[in-house]
């Protein structure tokens, strides 16, 4: 028979903290009031943050953990990235490697979901991880946070000496790409996706891939239909430009065991181009493909799609019937988009109302 778990009000008695009478008025507080148990008997001056956070300690089976002097070296920080630290508010404290066991302190002991979410994202650096977990209070988390991760904006871990490797000096502007206020100082993360952004533009690019492996982060371009490799980025920077690319486009970060879709509006170099974002969990990590949506560089004119003349004549009589389908197929980067949409901007005139089931919209037709 399963033990049953102690109330806290019935911990915080045992040990003397609060009275049956504290407890009574607590409760009927919480009943008018509302709110957490703990936070109303800290309110009213029963108790200190740090009992509640020891009672709840014991009430969950869990170490309670004081962080005050807490020192963790850099390879313990290195196995949780800041947005898994900020996300799940988590402290690595421990590892051991003989029983691969990552040890760490968090201030809600519901969260029992951190566990699966972490164990899955570490299991490809460390096949067969287990993840505890030990109590802290919400203030020495919020403490050990900043000291160890920063205010929780997204950093590479490499400085520009590391990204200057990679990208050759003067192939990086600073006005090139317009993300929230980028700049030439910015982290080393937001120049590679800047830069990333930038040359896919250039080229033309229809799609970037970004896919995390055992030894190394590869990028490629989609180009006319081609996936054409270039020099991969440091692979210590896969983690953290996924996590701004979700950020960006309001993906959740802590989720990485599902597939998710997003999209991103970006200024660069004066031009409205629109990102839409899909991203998979691999073996080494999440892979993310970039869909280009360069409005100013696309035609929605039936006659500059390249067709016979023959085609095309055939196709502005099919659209122009009052009923019937047009079945359109094709690989990815074929034109089905440009082509449905030239249909469109064909068929708009002012005395026809026209509507589209579509999800997500290309792009912006005026009429439609």
């Amino acid at each position: 028979m399963a033990r049953r778990r102690k109330l806290l009000g019935q911990i915080l008695k045992e040990i003397e903290l609060v009275t049956e009478g504290d407890i009574q008025e607590a409760l009927a507080r919480q009943k008018k009031e509302g709110g957490l148990l703990g936070k109303i008997l800290v309110t009213m001056g029963c108790c200190s943050e740090g009992d509640i956070t020891m009672a709840l300690a014991a009430q969950n089976d869990m170490n309670f953990v004081d962080l005050g002097d807490l020192e963790i070296p850099i390879e313990l920080l290195d196995m949780i990235t800041e947005a898994q630290a900020h996300t799940y508010r988590i402290v690595p404290l421990e590892y051991d490697s003989d029983t691969k066991t990552l040890i760490i302190a968090m201030d809600d002991p519901t969260k029992i979901v951190v566990f699966d979410e972490l164990q899955f994202a570490l299991q490809s650096k460390i096949p067969g991880i287990r993840i505890q977990g030990a109590l802290a209070s919400a203030e020495d988390i919020d403490v050990a946070l900043d000291k160890f991760y920063g205010d929780g904006t997204m950093k590479a871990g490499l400085g520009d000496d590391d990204l200057a490797e990679f990208v050759e000096e003067g192939q990086y502007k600073k006005d090139a790409v317009q993300l929230d206020g980028d700049d030439v100082d910015a982290p080393a993360v937001v120049k590679l996706l800047n830069f990333l952004l930038s040359t896919a533009i250039r080229d033309r690019s229809s799609d970037i891939h970004l896919e995390p492996f055992e030894d190394r982060f590869q990028v490629r371009y989609r180009v006319d239909g081609a996936l054409l490799a270039m020099e991969n980025p440091p692979k210590e920077l896969a983690a953290a430009l996924i996590s701004r690319i979700k950020v960006l486009s309001k993906l959740d970060i802590a989720e990485t065991r599902m597939p998710q879709d997003g999209r991103i509006e970006l200024v660069i170099e004066g031009r409205s181009v629109d990102l839409r974002v899909s991203t998979l969990p691999t073996m080494f990590g999440e892979s993310c493909v970039m869909r280009i949506l360069d409005r100013s560089n696309v035609s929605l004119d039936l006659d500059n799609l390249g067709m016979r003349p023959e085609d095309n004549e055939m196709m502005k009589a099919m659209i122009a019937k009052p009923n019937g389908i047009v079945l359109v197929t094709g690989p990815t980067g074929s034109g089905k988009t440009p082509t449905l949409y030239s249909c469109l901007n064909f068929m708009n005139s002012p005395n026809i109302k026209i509507i589209t089931p579509e999800d997500p919209v290309e792009y912006d037709l005026p009429g439609v």
